[in-house]
């Protein structure tokens, strides 16, 4: 598993060539917000399929593997959103499988016009399994990918700090990063759904370094 600065993890050994596995993209946030009459900034979307176009290409991926939270609320789903991901997805050629998460419930909506593949909430394949809160995870016997918890981890220096994304990893769970920059990041451990000794990547910029 590759774990890349752009918030995704590149798994080679994945069916058809290998996969990348994203989490809480919260496609239509920034549309539910504005219907709820809040001023937020443009571009959202269109940076995240930029960076996850980038990453297909870079990879030559034929699949994508969405582990939780592809959506933000039903009232996001604007036309505007399904026909520009309806698009992308034709241009990219790529296969959308999604893990049902918590905001995922209006998701038959896009099903079609997106070509999403749905998988089980808990989703076997190979040696791993795709589920997408940890705390759901502890049964499964099987290394578990997960998202939800949006880990973020704060790095100080200089007498300035940030907090900057980051993967968890954990002896049974591990824990990706939100792919939307636009949202909120939990703690470094999980939100102790991985334990305390889960090693912790952050994203510092274009690198990956464990913390």
């Amino acid at each position: 598993m590759c774990l890349t600065p752009d918030r995704a993890v590149w798994w080679p050994g994945g069916a058809d060539g290998g996969a990348l596995l994203i989490a809480d993209t919260h496609w239509g946030k920034s549309e539910t917000l504005r219907r709820m009459g809040a001023g937020v900034p443009g571009g959202v979307l269109t940076e995240q399929l930029g960076r996850l176009g980038g990453l297909i290409a870079r990879f030559g991926a034929q699949r994508v593997v969405v582990v939780g939270d592809l959506l933000h609320a039903g009232i996001g789903i604007t036309p505007s959103l399904v026909d520009r991901v309806g698009e992308w997805v034709a241009a990219t050629g790529v296969v959308l499988e999604v893990v049902p998460g918590n905001h995922d419930r209006a998701i038959e909506r896009v099903v079609e016009p997106w070509n999403l593949v749905m998988r089980d909430a808990v989703h076997r394949e190979g040696a791993f399994a795709f589920v997408h809160d940890p705390a759901d995870a502890g049964a499964v016997d099987a290394y578990a990918w997960c998202g939800h918890v949006h880990p973020g981890v704060r790095l100080a220096g200089g007498g300035d700090a940030v907090r900057v994304p980051c993967y968890v990893m954990g002896e049974r769970v591990g824990v990706l990063p939100a792919f939307s920059s636009f949202t909120g990041r939990g703690g470094g451990r999980g939100g102790g759904r991985v334990g305390d000794d889960a090693a912790v990547f952050a994203i510092a910029g274009d690198r990956v370094v464990q913390v």
